[in-house]
C-alpha cells in the first residue's frame, strides 16, 4: 500500500514515495489525540483497554488507492454520556479535516475490521455491559447486529480483536478474555481448543488473530504463550516460537509468503510461511 503504521498507539505513520520513506503525523486530526496523552503514564488496565487509539481501533483497506482508513473512538471520554464515532478517510499526503467523514454510532466501539469488499465489522458495547458485533456494508452509514455476546457465559465478554474471513465474509473470528477465540457464522458461535501449556503460570490471552491472506482455513493466533497456527480451521494446532525473543505476541500480519510478528517489548519478527510446514 505504501503506508506503514508505526506504534499502533501513535498517530505517526510512514509513507513510501518512490525510493524515499516519509515520516508523517496525523496529530490534531483526531479528537482523541490529546486525551490519550492524559492517560499515557497510567497502567490501569480497565482504563487502557478502552483507550483510543490502539491497534484494534484502526482498520486499513489496502485494496483501495489511496489506502482507506477506518478509525473508531469514544467522544466525551470523561462524560457519562459517551458516544461512539467512526472516522472514514483516505490516507492522502495532505490530509485535512474536511476530507474526513465522521459518523455517529449508536454504540461504543471496541474494535474494527474491514475486508476487501468494504464490509465493516465492529465489536461494540451497548448498555455498558452488552457486547455486540455490528456489521455494515455501506461505509458505516447503517448497521445490523451480527451477533450478541457469546454462548459460553463468559463474564468478561469478548475481548476485542476481530477479523473477517477473507474467503467468506459471513464468518468472523474474535478473541475473548477467557483465553479462547470464537468463530461467528450464521448466528452460530464455536470455539476451537487452543493448546496452551497449563504448567506455565501466566494468564493465557490471545492478543492477536489473523486469517491467512492466501490459503483458506489457515489461521494464526498470537497469545501470551506464543504463536500458534492451524491449517484446518482450528481443528488442530501447531506452535511456532523458533527465534522469537518473546512469546508474548501482540500483532500478526500475514502478507504473501511472509508473516509479520509484533511482540510485547521484544521487537518484530518475520516468519516465512514455508518454514511453518
Amino acid at each position: 500500500s505504501g503506508v506503514y503504521f508505526l506504534d499502533p498507539k501513535s498517530s505517526i505513520y510512514i509513507e513510501r514515495a518512490e525510493n524515499e520513506f516519509l515520516v508523517k503525523s496525523l496529530e490534531g486530526v483526531f479528537p482523541y489525540s490529546e486525551k490519550f496523552n492524559i492517560f499515557d503514564s497510567l497502567y490501569d488496565s480497565n482504563l487502557r483497554v478502552y483507550l483510543q487509539p490502539y491497534k484494534d481501533s484502526v482498520a486499513l483497506d489496502i485494496t483501495k488507492t489511496p489506502t482507506r482508513a477506518y478509525i473508531i473512538y469514544w467522544e466525551d471520554w470523561f462524560s457519562e454520556n459517551k458516544k461512539g464515532k467512526l472516522l472514514v478517510f483516505d490516507l492522502t499526503e495532505n490530509l485535512n479535516s474536511e476530507e474526513i467523514n465522521e459518523i455517529d454510532l449508536a454504540f461504543l466501539p471496541r474494535s474494527i475490521s474491514v475486508d476487501s469488499n468494504g464490509i465493516i465489522v465492529v465489536l461494540g458495547i451497548k448498555n455498558e455491559d452488552e457486547f455486540i458485533i455490528y456489521k455494515s456494508s455501506d461505509e458505516g452509514k447503517t448497521w445490523s447486529e451480527f451477533a450478541t455476546n457469546d454462548p459460553f457465559e463468559n463474564p468478561s465478554g469478548w475481548m476485542g480483536e476481530i477479523k473477517i474471513n477473507p474467503f467468506d465474509n459471513n464468518e468472523i473470528m474474535i478473541t475473548s478474555w477467557n483465553g479462547n477465540i470464537f468463530f461467528v457464522k450464521n448466528s452460530e458461535i464455536t470455539s476451537p481448543y487452543l493448546p496452551y501449556d497449563s504448567s506455565k503460570n501466566i494468564l493465557n490471552l490471545p492478543f492477536s488473530i489473523a486469517y491467512d491472506d492466501q490459503t483458506p482455513n489457515t489461521i494464526y493466533v498470537g497469545s501470551t504463550q506464543g504463536f500458534f497456527y492451524s491449517e484446518d480451521h482450528g481443528e488442530t494446532w501447531k506452535e511456532f516460537n523458533d527465534c522469537l525473543f518473546s512469546e508474548d505476541i501482540r500483532v500478526i500480519i500475514p502478507r504473501g509468503d511472509k508473516i509479520f510478528i509484533g511482540t510485547w517489548g521484544s521487537g518484530n519478527a518475520v516468519i516465512l510461511k514455508e518454514k511453518l510446514v
